[in-house]
């Protein structure tokens, strides 16, 4: 088995062993549902504002999705629906940022929820 065959076994076994099922909804004209999984790290602080966003008081959600499953591109605004915790009630969230890519596989967004 090479590097990139091992590096993707434990990538999947990962977001199965740990994440939680999310769909995430892109704009039009792209917006059919994608069922992926999606694994919750520990909420952001910014201690600044970046560029023009104000600045926050609260932890922001971060969510790690596979790129794959996306499809390489996803927009500032795409909706992800996703429970906190593996059998909760699902919320609907928005995608407000990203996090520096640390590995080229996969997504880290930063979510707000959706009223």
């Amino acid at each position: 088995m090479g590097v990139d065959a091992a590096w993707a076994r434990a990538m999947s076994a990962s977001f199965t062993l740990t994440g939680v099922p999310i769909t995430v909804t892109r704009a039009a004209p792209d917006d059919a549902p994608i069922l992926t999984r999606g694994i919750w790290l520990s909420p952001t602080d910014d201690q600044q504002p970046i560029g023009r966003d104000f600045y926050r008081r609260e932890p922001r959600k971060v969510l790690r999705i596979p790129r794959s499953d996306v499809l390489g591109r996803l927009d500032k605004g795409t909706r992800i629906s996703a429970p906190e915790f593996e059998g909760q009630a699902i919320k609907t969230w928005q995608v407000e940022g990203y996090l520096p890519v640390q590995f080229p596989d996969e997504w880290r967004v930063i979510l707000t929820p959706i009223a």
